[in-house]
């Protein structure tokens, strides 16, 4: 019995050696794979404004430009007077991506404080397209950082019939033209 015993443990003792062998083994055939690295987040900037070196009204009627124009990085104002119906008054005036994220146009509103669409015709052309309704949504035109696109505003003094003409006194309207811009991602 005790030899039988020592062929046991001796047995133990191989089995616990093999173990170990193949232990030390499988850690010999083994490997670790460690990706490491570094991100620079840049600093990213939003500026979409006018460009006040642009303002150009040669596609206007001839004798009429107008008496003020200012233009601001996020705002621009004409006065104008159209004498005569028929008379067109029309400026450009570029848009410009000043920052590192491309904008996207998504919607243009044009509004008119008189009900004077009898006397006026307003619009906006941008991208070679005119819009003319008080609310235009779903443009989707991306101004890419560093790019520009002219915007053209025109206004007309309708040629219509001589019941609609203003008969007792001036017409003063305030037009305006709002373009919504959004970060292209979103």
């Amino acid at each position: 019995m005790r030899q039988e015993r020592s062929s046991q443990n001796l047995v133990i003792v191989l089995l616990a050696i093999a173990v170990l062998a193949m232990t030390v083994g499988f850690a010999t055939y083994s490997q670790n794979l460690t990706i490491t690295g570094t991100a620079t987040f840049k600093k990213a900037s939003w500026s979409v404004q006018f460009d006040d070196t642009t303002w150009d009204e040669s596609g206007s009627s001839t004798g009429v430009s107008s008496s003020a124009h200012n233009v601001g990085t996020t705002a621009a104002t004409y006065t104008v007077t159209l004498n005569k119906p028929g008379d067109v008054f029309t400026f450009d005036l570029d848009v410009k991506n000043a920052g590192t994220i491309d904008a996207k146009l998504t919607e243009i509103d044009l509004t008119n404080s008189q009900s004077s669409a009898a006397y006026i015709s307003h619009s906006v052309t941008y991208d070679g397209v005119t819009y003319s309704n008080a609310t235009n949504a779903n443009i989707n035109k991306v101004l890419a950082a560093g790019n520009s696109e002219t915007v053209t505003v025109r206004v007309e003094y309708v040629p219509a019939a001589a019941n609609a003409l203003p008969s007792s006194a001036d017409v003063t309207a305030t037009l305006g033209v709002t373009l919504q811009y959004v970060d292209n991602g979103i």
